[in-house]
């Protein structure tokens, strides 16, 4: 019997691995021209830079972070690069990130992404756990308290979850829950990102678009992500009838924190989620 072993990502004919990350890149880029493009128009053009400062750092150093490695390893720089990727866990990482990050946390935390998360373990295919999320962590962990002062106002991270977390997650007066929403543009402000919050986060039915085309076109497999959400508004909606809290209480969950970019974009990672229909 013979038995044939391939490095992930695992795909079959017609996919290439270059296609998928061509495509998963602009899907990813889309999300965050949403928001580039809601900072210019709807805060002020100071934020709006700072958020393409924050993109192209973000990608410079993981690129050139690879590049140098390359040339360690005595390999094309050029040739390692477009068929490793960086730029993918560079936007991933720095897609989680809030707007009020200081140029110098998105190096560091895109570095450590591109090194610790990536490189060590032998690099595009080897990895253990996906780059991105592991900059992200390491970022929380280290520099989580620290925001930029270069705007006029600083933003103090204020987010949908921030607030709802200070009034205690349950609560089922209507006059406090319309207060609370009207703050954000209502459930459909929350939806479509109109708010301050992580650069690739907050508009969840763009995010929701992008993944239904990648389903589409089969760039991901949409088990993982549909049973993660389903079960998401599952669990949130035993806890709204428990409470009496309405239908609101589970849509809110679906659309905030981050819960969509990671249905779409994170564990569909071809490398780090199951192998198995079953496991997806």
């Amino acid at each position: 019997m013979k038995f044939n072993f391939r490095v992930s990502p695992n795909y079959r004919a017609p996919l290439s691995t270059q296609r998928i990350m061509f495509e998963l890149t602009l899907g990813i880029l889309v999300v965050l021209g949403y928001n580039v493009y809601f900072y210019f128009t709807h805060v002020g053009v100071e934020y709006g830079i700072h958020a393409l400062a924050m993109i192209v750092t973000s990608v410079v150093v993981a690129v050139s972070t690879e590049m140098a490695w390359a040339l360690i390893q005595k390999k094309n720089p050029i040739k390692y690069v477009l068929n490793s990727f960086p730029w993918v866990t560079a936007l991933l990482f720095v897609s989680m990130l809030g707007i009020n990050k200081p140029l110098y946390v998105v190096i560091v935390g895109s570095f450590v992404a591109i090194v610790i998360g990536k490189l060590l373990f032998g690099g595009f295919g080897f990895n253990i756990f996906n780059p991105a999320g592991v900059g992200r962590v390491f970022v929380v962990l280290s520099f989580g308290g620290l925001i930029y002062s270069g705007f006029p106002d600083i933003v103090t991270g204020a987010t949908p979850n921030t607030v709802m977390e200070s009034l205690g997650w349950v609560f089922n007066n209507s006059v406090q829950v319309s207060s609370y929403l009207e703050q954000f543009g209502g459930l459909w402000g929350l939806a479509t990102g109109s708010y301050i919050g992580a650069l690739g986060e907050t508009n969840s039915l763009l995010i929701l678009a992008v993944g239904i085309y990648f389903s589409i076109r089969g760039i991901i497999d949409w088990r993982a992500p549909v049973a993660f959400l389903v079960s998401m508004f599952a669990f949130a909606s035993v806890i709204a009838l428990w409470h009496n809290m309405g239908i609101w209480y589970p849509i809110f969950h679906l659309v905030t924190g981050g819960v969509m970019f990671g249905a779409i974009f994170m564990i569909t990672d071809p490398v780090t989620s199951p192998t198995s229909i079953t496991g997806r």
